[in-house]
């Protein structure tokens, strides 16, 4: 986890971006990000005025790790739907749409509109008119039919 703060003069219209220690925010610490902030205004534009009063614009905490290596990998192609959902378009009002499971498709697999893939972080509607296929790479790709 890495703190940090956007810092500036009064009436300055830019802030600069300085570490900010961990632990509790205390008197200490605020006074140390303004000499961190003073250090880096000098060292950027070339002065710094300690005396100036400055404000804390915003406070910044990122988080950094390791993921696992993303594999893109084939499945078989399973290509039924798991379900059925009515859907709303507006160019055919409701209509009945056959819901895939995304990890269950796998290249060479193609659908035609009205369907819904659902994955884990995403949703396609494929609306009526329009036809999508998996590509080598694992894509899935539309086009109008």
């Amino acid at each position: 986890m890495l703190r940090s703060a956007d810092v500036r003069y009064r009436r300055q219209a830019y802030e600069l971006t300085v570490p900010f220690p961990d632990g509790p925010v205390t008197r200490a610490s605020l006074d140390a990000l303004a000499v961190a902030f003073h250090d880096k205004h000098r060292q950027t534009y070339g002065h710094a005025n300690p005396s100036e009063p400055v404000q804390l614009v915003n406070l910044r905490l990122t988080a950094l790790g390791r993921l696992p290596r993303l594999e893109l990998k084939q499945h078989a192609v399973t290509s039924r739907p798991v379900r059925e959902r009515r859907i709303w378009f507006a160019e055919t009002g409701f209509a009945a749409c056959p819901v895939y499971w995304r990890e269950g498709m796998s290249a060479g697999a193609s659908l035609s509109g009205p369907a819904i893939v659902e994955a884990v972080d995403a949703t396609i509607v494929i609306p009526p008119g329009w036809a999508a296929a998996v590509d080598p790479r694992g894509y899935i790709r539309m086009r109008r039919s």
